[in-house]
């Protein structure tokens, strides 16, 4: 009887001593249960939130309930909160910025010489380089009954550099002076109503002036300004897609650049590493990936199951 007494006792205990946190993740908290939680932690709501984002789609599947099904709250939020924890990355970033800059962080050199190769191939023989296109100013067309602006053009003087151009397509863009190029998106070209497109199918062999109609938003920005102040306010910007010289046409898929190094030549930061890899090191891995591979070792190192979760619940939600 002591003893049957001696085991109630003990299981009681054990019982009082369990948290609600110690639940598998796939298992719904009591109401009583998540307030109880959240007195002591309040950020665990957000965090339980996701849990059941989980249990509604990524664990509706039988197979990933049997692999990670048996993960608690508690030990999926230590994992959490250990990747996060400075403490445990700062060491490990240190430690691989350092190894990384010994095996792939010195390529500057290279770059700048294949930078400036490229720049001046393209300056040598770019469309650019048979046509040069400059602004000239503002021309205005009038009705005849009362005097108010009918079309607003713009007068572009052409030079032909090369020889007798017989033909030119170009684009422009008028751009304000006050926006920097770092402050324009990688998408601002498309629909973008401050450009324009333009042909001249008439050959000239001298400097020429020819006008161009604007569009509707760049009339409204042009009727009422002269061209002193459109200089003093705007920037614009020419582009040559396609020219004819001495009975030749050349586009621009005639240049043979790369197009990993046309990317590059336009935003070097963001193809910097696509560079390397092509050009000088097909093993290359850029340092944010190297260092979050040192991170993702040790947090695997740390708790298998939880990294493996992770990971899965991630591809899944890409899928």
């Amino acid at each position: 009887m002591k003893n049957l007494f001696y085991l109630l006792t003990i299981m009681l205990l054990l019982a009082s001593c369990s948290s609600p946190l110690d639940k598998p993740i796939v298992e719904p908290l009591t109401v009583e249960e998540l307030r109880s939680v959240s007195k002591k932690d309040t950020s665990f709501i957000e965090f339980y939130e996701e849990i059941q984002d989980f249990r509604k789609s990524f664990f509706i599947e039988d197979l990933n309930q049997v692999k990670y099904g048996d993960i608690s709250y508690k030990q999926l939020q230590k994992y959490i909160a250990y990747g996060a924890d400075t403490t445990f990355t700062k060491p490990i970033i240190e430690k691989s910025t350092a190894e990384w800059n010994e095996k792939y962080g010195n390529y500057e050199q290279e770059l700048d010489s294949l930078k400036n190769y490229w720049q001046n191939y393209l300056k040598e023989n770019s469309l650019m380089s048979y046509v040069k296109i400059e602004f000239d100013h503002i021309d205005k067309e009038r009705y005849s009954y009362n005097n108010d602006i009918k079309d607003v053009n713009l007068a572009l003087k052409l030079t032909p550099l090369k020889g007798k151009i017989q033909q030119v397509s170009f684009s422009y863009k008028v751009k304000s002076k006050l926006k920097s190029d770092e402050t324009e998106s990688i998408y601002a070209s498309i629909l973008d109503d401050n450009r324009g497109s333009c042909i001249l199918t008439s050959p000239f062999s001298s400097p020429v002036v020819r006008y161009w109609e604007v569009n509707y938003t760049l009339e409204k920005k042009l009727k009422f300004m002269s061209t002193a102040e459109f200089n003093r306010d705007y920037d614009i910007i020419f582009e040559v897609s396609k020219v004819r010289v001495n009975n030749k046409n050349i586009s621009e898929d005639d240049l043979l650049v790369p197009s990993v190094m046309e990317d590059y030549l336009k935003y070097p930061s963001l193809y910097e590493d696509d560079v390397i890899k092509y050009y000088f090191n097909p093993d290359y891995v850029s340092d944010w990936e190297y260092i979050r591979k040192a991170i993702d070792n040790e947090l695997r190192t740390k708790d298998e199951k939880c990294y493996n979760f992770i990971k899965a619940v991630s591809e899944f939600d890409e899928d």
